[in-house]
């Protein structure tokens, strides 16, 4: 193609040239990249390096890469062969940081969105290899982490590149008329049992109710914040790199749009539990959940906040839930089906290291 083209790499959002801002803001680009969500993570992720690569040709943008930078990232732990764990170990006598490598994860931040954006006119592949060379010429970071690549149903290949399952993600598609039809295409079991628990939910003074982002004030944000903390506390089933400061409490998600949309689980009026959903076109989103652990079991609080999202979804015409990794087993209790990801990661050749250790790499797929 004749005409110019230009890389653009920033570690915040607002330095990137206006002309990239203002086309980015009318692109279709996935919820979990748009600049509103991303300058809000810039406000409220602890310890948060993100980075912004663009590529641009005549004044398009070509293709976007959102990542967040990871300082010293211990990849032993990605490691299953018990033969090169004990090789770093007794490496690491000597050098405390071999194997550690500042790792740059490409993703949507709090999201598992692929973070990233192409045109119809670049080649998958060439872009990747562009940009991972142009990453480690630039020293920013040593590795790239791509958790989530299979959500453009394409695959990377390249030296360097090793691929693994990671950990899949959840879909319940909505191809029903009303909450009772969804309840009449499950089995008399599982129908009693989803009744059951909103019998015992209600008994316990429970209600639910479905507020818009605006419709929150400062003391709500600061106890669903709890809510989520806690949570994310008790959830050991993923790794996550990512987490909310404490000083923000969600107050900065005042700023985003009613797209956004809380439902809110109560026992005489004390919050207890919430399920933040997200609007995107055709699709709903179950990004975070907070629950109150001194009475979900109880009060199937979980469980509810899920029968009320899919309600929500229903009544809306929504095409599907996406519900996001952990919990496995309730989400395909409801009728979800699990989407396998792969994730793909590449070390950078001058690190000298034999990069062939890892082809033994499995974190979080399906054993």
């Amino acid at each position: 193609r004749s005409g110019y083209t230009m890389i653009h790499l920033t570690y915040n959002f607002e330095d990137l040239p206006t002309i990239i801002k203002d086309q980015w803001k009318n692109i279709e680009i996935s919820r979990d990249i748009q600049y509103m969500w991303l300058k809000i993570c810039e406000k409220t992720i602890k310890n948060y390096t993100p980075v912004y690569y663009v590529k641009e040709s005549e004044g398009n943008i070509d293709f976007i890469a959102v990542g967040n930078l990871i300082r010293k990232l211990d990849c032993l732990h990605f490691i299953q062969n018990d033969d090169v764990v004990q090789k770093i170990i007794e490496k690491r006598k000597l050098d405390n940081d071999y194997y550690k490598y500042d790792v740059l994860f490409i993703g949507g931040p709090m999201s598992m969105e692929a973070g990233t954006y192409f045109s119809e006119n670049v080649d998958y592949n060439d872009v990747f290899q562009e940009f991972q060379k142009n990453i480690f010429d630039s020293k920013i970071a040593e590795g790239i982490f791509f958790t989530n690549v299979d959500i453009h149903d394409r695959h990377l290949s390249g030296d360097n590149v090793i691929s693994f399952p990671y950990y899949p993600n959840t879909m319940l598609k909505l191809t029903f008329e009303s909450f009772d039809d969804y309840l009449n295409n499950q089995k008399a079991k599982r129908r009693w049992d989803i009744k059951n628990k909103q019998k015992l939910f209600n008994e316990q003074g429970c209600s639910i109710e479905v507020i818009q982002n605006s419709k929150i004030n400062e003391t709500d944000f600061s106890i669903l914040y709890e809510l989520y903390a806690n949570t994310e506390k008790e959830n050991f089933e993923t790794v996550n790199y990512q987490h909310y400061c404490d000083y923000d409490k969600f107050q900065s998600f005042k700023y985003l749009t009613d797209d956004f949309i809380w439902i809110i689980a109560k026992q005489n009026y004390k919050i207890i539990g919430f399920a933040l959903l997200v609007h995107d076109e055709n699709k709903l989103t179950l990004k975070h959940v907070g629950l109150d652990y001194s009475v979900n079991r109880q009060t199937y609080s979980y469980f509810n906040l899920f029968y009320r999202a899919i309600k929500f979804g229903i009544d809306n015409h929504y095409n599907y839930i996406v519900c996001g990794s952990t919990t496995y087993d309730v989400k395909v209790s409801l009728g979800c089906e699990l989407i396998d990801r792969t994730a793909y990661i590449s070390i950078d050749k001058s690190k000298g290291e034999d990069v062939s250790d890892l082809y033994n790499l499995t974190l979080g797929g399906n054993q």
